[in-house]
Formats: C-alpha cells, sequence, structure tokens
C-alpha cells in the first residue's frame, strides 16, 4: 500500500522540471517539496512500524530524497534577490537623468554618487573622495 501510494513521487517518468514563470509555478514547487518531506517522515514511520522492509525504505528513501535537494535547489536558484535589482535600477535611471551625485542610502549607510564608497548613516562628507553628502546639495 505504502509502495503504491509512494510510486508517483519516485519514478522517473514522472518527474518534471517546472519553469520558473511566476509566483504561481514557484508556489507549485514549493508544495511539492512539502508534500516530498512530508512522504519522507511517512515513509520513516512506515519503516518504525515494520509496514516497509529495509530494502524498500533505503531504495524509496533514496529517490524522495534525491527529488526533494532537486526541489530545493530549483527554488533557490530562482530566487530573485530584490533589493539587488531594486539598486541596479535605481542606479540607471539615476545615471540617466544626471542625478547620480544623490548619495543613496544602502543598509549600512550612505553610498557616494560620486565614488560609489559607503559611508556611515550620520557622515556628512565621504570618507572616499570628501563630496557633501547631504541631501539638500546636489
Amino acid at each position: 500500500m505504502t509502495y503504491r501510494t509512494l510510486r508517483p513521487l519516485t519514478q522517473k517518468e514522472h518527474r518534471e522540471t517546472a519553469t520558473m514563470a511566476g509566483s504561481r509555478t514557484r508556489a507549485a514547487v514549493e508544495r511539492e517539496k512539502t508534500l516530498v518531506l512530508r512522504s519522507i517522515k511517512e515513509l520513516e514511520f512506515d519503516r518504525a512500524m515494520g509496514k516497509v522492509s529495509d530494502r524498500d525504505f533505503d531504495e524509496m528513501g533514496r529517490r524522495l530524497r534525491e527529488r526533494a535537494l532537486r526541489l530545493m535547489k530549483q527554488l533557490d536558484v530562482t530566487a530573485v534577490d530584490f533589493h539587488a535589482l531594486i539598486e541596479r535600477e535605481l542606479g540607471k535611471r539615476l545615471a540617466d537623468s544626471g542625478e547620480s551625485t544623490i548619495p543613496a542610502v544602502s543598509l549600512t549607510g550612505l553610498v557616494c554618487g560620486a565614488c560609489q564608497t559607503e559611508n556611515d548613516r550620520d557622515a556628512s562628507f565621504c570618507k572616499g573622495c570628501g563630496t557633501s553628502l547631504s541631501m539638500g546639495e546636489a
């Protein structure tokens, strides 16, 4: 019974590679990962209860773990670094508009528009080139 339940998750003909076309596909991959991890736990429980032989447990467990790892890697590869994406887009737009000397605020402080040196949040002047970091002066 357990073998028939887990078989679709472990057989090669059921393996598929989802392309990350949007958040809906990502959600489907995350849901599948959750189901595979749950199947691993059920398989471990069935083995502990004596319902699955050691040989079957090893084979099915290996396949399920491989599938879970593939899904996790797929989710990691497609994770988007929105902070870096936003910073690049802002930098491009500021450079196009000629306002690149306005200091940008990063997670740790101010970034000088002239030399791209990161400064402390309370700095008035860039420690790299000496340019004023005042937001009012551009």
